[in-house]
């Protein structure tokens, strides 16, 4: 999903900032795998004062969300368009944080 693509854009860019001594060719080589984003945010998520805790639930809500999209082809999954839109919310929040506040 587009907002899934836009949390690992924001996400990838936070973790390069936060850990430049990392090797980020994984990160970088294209899509990011749900256990690679979950820990790039858990560890971000322990850095003191990065993110407040209703960013991180942001960040983990569209994080879910968007794999609920791109799995829902394959399975019956209860994800309505009112859960899209709570994501669509989230991820405007978390661009909001990335340029005012995190800029």
């Amino acid at each position: 999903s587009d907002g899934r693509r836009i949390l690992e854009m924001i996400v990838a860019k936070v973790y390069q900032d936060t850990f430049p001594q990392e090797d980020h060719d994984k990160k970088r080589s294209g899509k990011t795998s749900d256990a690679q984003l979950f820990s790039m945010i858990d560890k971000l998520a322990k850095v003191d004062k990065l993110f407040s805790a209703a960013v991180i639930g942001d960040m983990n809500y569209v994080r879910i969300t968007g794999n609920l999209v791109l799995h829902q082809q394959n399975q019956q999954i209860d994800l309505t368009s009112y859960n899209v839109q709570i994501a669509l919310l989230m991820v405007a929040n978390l661009v909001e944080w990335y340029l005012h506040k995190y800029k």
